[in-house]
């Protein structure tokens, strides 16, 4: 779950990426281009995403899963359009995360270019910014369209949604969108859909919630992935995967504690075929750590692409707080979900009410969570 910083990017939102003075002015509605919503439940209520077409739009991505989300978009929202594809890439070839991305990256795109910076915070990485930048200028023009952010948290690709975007779209950037969207929320900044109204296109929404924000958050339900689903897959009885993520990696809990958490939570999974999926950051004195308990596996492709193309199936996902745990219940609402709670003890306060927020989420959505709904009712 990424870090978030509310104060860096709010003034930014709250005049949709544009300049004070400068906001652009809602187009007159245009029925033909409004997106209809499919489920039979919110038939009669339309998004108010993507009003206007454009001749060209640009796509900004980081990471396997924001281009998942990128490609998603562009099915649904542009087609028949000009696609650009801007790819950011901090790792370079032979890298999980390299890999990744360009096993799910399609033929879709009229164009795909990539630039590089350090993985590392600091001057180095300001320099590449400064460096790309004006290498996308020179080649992409000043002509404006939609523009999907990846990563909307980082000020730079904000600043090429201010540059770009006569209309700008954040995509997600894993579980953090729950934590912005509520803050959001809380502020009153979604009650409209306009220029100047944050919008959203998320794996975490609901129909309630889009209804609460007159459309300005619209569900991605995974329609064009459901689509490249194999026929005839089956359940495997008794099997089981375990989502990882790098957890005590990012701080917040020491490893220790996570394998703890985790050896004690899988106990209850005696006599079934588990296997741990481990996520590209995490570190191989915690994998190796694992492999005591249970096999693992890593994949060159998403986690959702490798099930989708699979025969059998597991009956169960184990996860922490995955955002494979929310994609995963569009795409195989019959496989059994449920997660582990998050050991707090070295989190601060801030990761507390990040973390507790996604939880929420994801027993609201049907994900099992006994050990957090025990927690939260004690806390209570």
């Amino acid at each position: 779950m990424s870090q978030c910083k509310y104060d860096d990017y709010l003034p930014v939102s709250l005049v949709a990426l544009a300049d004070p003075g400068k906001l652009i002015v809602p187009p007159k509605s245009n029925p033909a281009m409004q997106i209809v919503a499919c489920s039979a439940t919110i038939q009669q209520r339309r998004a108010r995403l993507m009003t206007r077409s454009s001749k060209r739009n640009l796509f900004f991505v980081l990471s396997p899963f924001q281009l998942m989300c990128a490609q998603e978009a562009r099915e649904r929202f542009c087609s028949g359009e000009t696609n650009h594809l801007v790819f950011i890439d901090r790792n370079g070839p032979g890298t999980t995360e390299y890999t990744q991305k360009q096993n799910e990256l399609d033929d879709k795109w009229d164009n795909v270019s990539q630039y590089r910076e350090p993985r590392r915070r600091g001057f180095p990485r300001f320099l590449y910014r400064l460096r790309n930048t004006a290498l996308i200028l020179s080649r992409q023009g000043m002509r404006k369209g939609k523009v999907f952010l990846g990563d909307p948290y980082l000020n730079w690709f904000r600043y090429m949604g201010k540059i770009y975007g006569d209309e700008v779209i954040w995509l997600d950037d894993g579980a953090a969108s729950i934590n912005v969207i509520k803050k959001f929320l809380g502020l009153g900044l979604l009650r409209q859909s306009n220029a100047t109204t944050p919008k959203f296109f998320t794996v975490f929404s609901s129909p309630e919630l889009e209804q609460r924000t007159a459309g300005a958050v619209m569900q991605n339900d995974l329609q064009v992935w459901q689509r490249r689903r194999q026929s005839g897959q089956r359940i495997k009885p008794k099997s089981a995967i375990f989502i990882g993520q790098w957890l005590s990696e990012r701080g917040g809990e020491s490893q220790e504690d996570e394998l703890t958490a985790f050896r004690e939570g899988c106990k209850r999974y005696e006599g079934w075929d588990l296997t741990y999926i481990s996520h590209r950051h995490e570190s191989q004195e915690k994998l190796d750590e694992i492999r005591k308990v249970m096999p693992v596996k890593s994949y060159t492709r998403s986690i959702e692409t490798e099930l989708l193309q699979q025969e059998d199936i597991p009956e169960l996902i184990l996860s922490w707080y995955s955002t494979a745990m929310f994609t995963l219940g569009h795409l195989f609402p019959e496989i059994k979900r449920e997660v582990l709670f998050v050991p707090l003890r070295e989190a601060n306060e801030r990761q507390k009410a990040e973390w507790i927020n996604v939880y929420e989420a994801m027993v609201a959505q049907g994900v099992a969570c006994e050990a957090f709904t025990q927690w939260s009712e004690k806390d209570a």
